[in-house]
């Protein structure tokens, strides 16, 4: 009989390992509580609410940018409509997130490695102040990091349970599956961890299937079960597309009709602007032709704009807008009447020009909608050609399976449990995917390299700001990462010698993954031109990194005492430095990736007092902002109803009352008021006129 060669240490209780753990997971809980509390808002998750959570159900499948993180703005959405608009409420999800990377990570060492080694590796998951950062955060990076960390904790459990008994543990390979394909849905870039771990366990059941000829049997539901999961499954799959597509802006240039405009009676047209203002407020110039100005279909406007000079007007008769076959008059007289006395008529198009509007509350502000007929037809004709493209993959996938079952690369039931989910997930995210191809928020991140653009980012952002010594990024990476790979290398050629492959296996693993999706990542900038992960978009390298080192050091420790006791040294000062780094850094003000936004609440308690203080009179008051600051205000003006506050991008013409600026102020026509040392920004006061 072949003996079992599974990779998980003694499973016994160990209380004091188990105390310790709670103790320090329910600080960390109750710290994250306090961040998630007092934080401000950053302009990531302030979009995130104004944009997809705030607005109708049909917000949250608009995939027109990447901030919609679609995983937590649905959780979200439930937090809202139960609990309010209230900071805490709203990133509750990602402290649930929080619980769901502590409670698995804690599972996963204490399987795997021994009781010491499990303690100091946990200190190590949760003492990253950077990490922890956006487990507080109402975003989709810490939902993300627990998902992933419960996917690897069922896939080692897959792997333990199957690669030494051959067909069980497969249940755990679905659930690990199901669970690495959720962070997707909060994070694009970990698509590349679930392919990997897939590719893991392709190889896996390579392996099993040449070293046994007998693979015990899939223990696969009933066929009629199964066939009603997955039609269950296709119908949720066809519905979350079909509101994806009709969210689409660039579903169609049918969808909105061309538009043209005519200045009767004025001669000539030289120095007249005809612009169309697009749903993101951006100026779309119209072309002049045939003694008018046209621009054709496909464009979303939600308003034209007018500049035409005095001059111009004098014998104009009519202003004609033609919005597809329906014509708009204005009068000339009128538009004599809004004109600047010695300067040219601007002005933008009244709401009532416009075709009939759309039911749907993202187009309803085209003026040039084709027509909800017009947008049905398109959305089912995507949605077919979408369908078309699935079924044949499903097809093609169904027909490799059958060729690695009849060449015996795979049993009977290993192949669905690969196949099925990542044809789901594929079928899931494809079109969000294709919608995003374009996106500035979509397409950030570094152009430079991997080592430079992500390993650096994550150093970087992991020394949270605080400066030990010069160089110490490049340093602290040359020592993580040669230690680390000593370690392995060591572990290995013992483990090698001994043929007890199998405890250097979890160490293997993590290792393969972190290649496997750095690989990914250069081959999809070189094909692609995908830009390099960078910072929080690679965040979930932490904890494999972490993992990776610990596993080294465990199997490490099978070599005898003295290569034992080496790793054990490492791993204790690598814990102990990274707990006194974040004894430095840990703080309930900021969060180091949108530093610039710490303290806008205080800010707008400031303009609270203020108002009651200084502008009591004012029935308006206004506040010119620096643009990254536009969207943090206006949340905490819809949070507190604060409708007497005009938050607006500062225009050093303007003559607000109020500006927030990061940049030096002028003295002579500004006064400061306050400054806010955390964020570097300022908030100043216009001097009154004469003075």
């Amino acid at each position: 009989m072949q003996q079992k060669t599974k990779f998980l240490r003694n499973n016994l209780p160990h209380t004091g390992l188990d105390l310790f753990c709670a103790a320090v997971g329910a600080a960390a809980v109750i710290y994250e509580i306090a961040r998630a509390a007092r934080v401000s808002f950053t302009i990531d998750e302030a979009s995130s609410f104004l944009i997809y959570i705030r607005n109708g159900f049909l917000g949250l499948f608009d995939f027109n940018e990447a901030n919609n993180h679609f995983l937590n703005s649905a959780l979200t959405k439930i937090a809202y409509l139960v609990g309010g608009n209230h900071d805490l409420v709203l990133r509750l999800p990602n402290l649930a997130g929080f619980v769901l990377y502590l409670v698995f990570g804690f599972l996963l060492l204490k399987k795997l490695v021994r009781p010491i080694y499990a303690l100091f590796g946990f200190v190590l998951l949760g003492a990253n102040p950077y990490l922890l950062d956006f487990f507080s955060l109402c975003r989709g990076y810490g939902l993300s990091l627990g998902f992933l960390m419960a996917a690897a904790y069922l896939f080692y459990m897959f792997l333990d349970r199957h690669l030494p008994e051959g067909g069980k543990g497969l249940q755990f390979l679905t659930t690990a599956l199901i669970a690495a394909a959720v962070p997707v849905f909060s994070n694009f870039a970990l698509l590349n961890i679930y392919l990997s771990l897939a590719l893991v366990a392709f190889m896996g059941f390579i392996l099993i299937n040449r070293r046994s000829s007998t693979v015990a049997a899939d223990p696969a539901p009933r066929r009629p079960r199964r066939a009603a999961l997955i039609g269950a499954i296709a119908v949720v799959i066809a519905a979350f597309n079909l509101l994806v597509i009709s969210q689409d802006v660039d579903l169609s240039p049918n969808l909105f009709e061309p538009v043209s405009v005519r200045l009767i009676g004025a001669s000539p047209i030289a120095g007249i602007a005809v612009l169309g203002c697009d749903y993101k407020e951006r100026d779309v110039p119209f072309e002049a032709e045939n003694g008018g100005w046209k621009i054709g279909p496909g464009h979303f406007l939600t308003a034209l704009r007018f500049d035409i000079p005095k001059s111009a007007l004098a014998g104009a008769q009519d202003l004609e807008i033609t919005i597809g076959g329906t014509t708009f008059p204005v009068n000339g007289d009128k538009l004599r009447a809004e004109a600047e006395p010695h300067g040219s008529l601007v002005m933008k198009s009244h709401y009532q020009i416009a075709l009939p509007r759309s039911r749907l509350p993202l187009f309803e502000p085209a003026i040039n909608w084709a027509g909800s007929g017009v947008h049905v037809r398109e959305v089912l004709r995507c949605f077919l050609r979408l369908a078309g493209i699935f079924i044949g993959l499903g097809a093609l996938l169904s027909a490799l399976g059958w060729i690695f079952i009849k060449t015996k690369t795979l049993r009977p039931g290993q192949w669905p449990r690969l196949a099925i989910p990542t044809l789901g997930l594929g079928a899931v995210i494809a079109y969000p995917v294709f919608m995003l191809k374009e996106s500035p928020e979509f397409i950030w991140g570094g152009e430079t390299g991997f080592a430079h653009d992500t390993v650096r980012s994550l150093i970087e952002g992991s020394f949270y700001g605080h400066l030990y010594f010069p160089g110490q990024i490049k340093a602290a990476g040359l020592v993580l990462g040669l230690s680390a790979v000593a370690i392995f290398g060591a572990a290995a050629v013992v483990h090698v010698r001994k043929r007890s492959l199998a405890r250097i296996a979890p160490a293997a693993i993590s290792l393969a993954v972190m290649i496997l999706v750095s690989i990914a990542t250069m081959i999809q900038h070189t094909l692609f031109g995908n830009p390099f992960l960078l910072g929080r978009t690679a965040l979930f390298y932490i904890p494999l990194f972490v993992l990776f080192l610990v596993f080294s050091v465990d199997a490490l420790g099978d070599a005898g005492r003295g290569k034992g006791a080496i790793g054990t040294v490492a791993l204790a000062l690598a814990a102990a430095l990274a707990a006194g780094h974040f004894a430095l850094t840990a703080n309930t003000s900021m969060t180091q990736e949108w530093h610039w936004d710490a303290q806008i609440k205080d800010v707008v308690t400031d303009l609270e007092r203020l108002k009651a203080e200084r502008f009591a009179e004012k029935s308006t008051l206004t506040l010119g902002v620096d643009g990254d600051f536009i969207m943090n205000l206006r949340y905490y003006v819809d949070q507190r109803k604060l409708s007497w506050l005009d938050v607006h991008d500062y225009d050093e013409r303007a003559d607000d009352d109020l500006y927030l600026l990061r940049v030096p102020f002028d003295p002579a026509r500004m006064v400061l008021v306050k400054s806010y040392p955390a964020s570097g920004n300022i908030l100043v006061q216009a001097k009154p006129k004469g003075r």
